[in-house]
């Protein structure tokens, strides 16, 4: 008021947890006129520290952790340094191919249903498969798979792998 300039922020709402408030302030008449406006939904989505991103990181310096994006018909559109380093490919390789198709074959059928139940909705699923290698080796891993909502609806699906522990004798 004594300055008779205008201003803004963001702030976290006073009024609910985990809510957030752009307000402005400005000369009106002979004194000031505030107006909030809830951000919320603007700040969850480009604002706040995006925990995906760093989670898709520190899988990446783990290095034995994979991550592989598949489209809605199961075709790989993203694989991360670890899942490349799985099966001995770039990612430029793998880039297009059916995610059943690295699958041992006398696995396929059951990976491609149960890939298929996540595609449609029913819910995250975890497997214990057999991944084919460049190397011409079969790798035995543990994958979770989760479809990816996206502001249209499905938009595929995420598959986080692991090479499975071999048991010590």
């Amino acid at each position: 008021l004594a300055s008779g300039e205008s201003g803004a922020a963001d702030i976290p709402s006073p009024f609910r947890n985990d809510a957030w408030l752009h307000f402005e302030t400005f000369p009106f008449g002979k004194g000031v006129a505030l107006l909030l406006r809830d951000i919320t939904a603007d700040m969850q989505r480009h604002r706040l520290a995006d925990v995906k991103s760093a989670i898709l990181k520190a899988m990446s310096v783990h290095g034995g952790v994979g991550y592989v994006r598949v489209s809605t018909r199961g075709f790989i559109e993203v694989a991360d340094e670890g899942f490349c380093a799985m099966v001995g490919l770039p990612e430029e390789r793998l880039a297009n191919i059916a995610m059943a198709d690295l699958i041992e074959l006398s696995s396929r059928p059951a990976f491609r249903e149960l890939m298929e139940c996540v595609l449609r909705g029913d819910g995250e699923q975890r497997v214990s498969s057999r991944l084919l290698t460049n190397h011409g080796a079969i790798l035995p891993v543990d994958a979770a798979l989760a479809q990816l909502h996206g502001t249209y609806g499905s938009e595929g699906a995420v598959i986080i792998i692991t090479p499975t522990p071999v048991p010590a004798r």
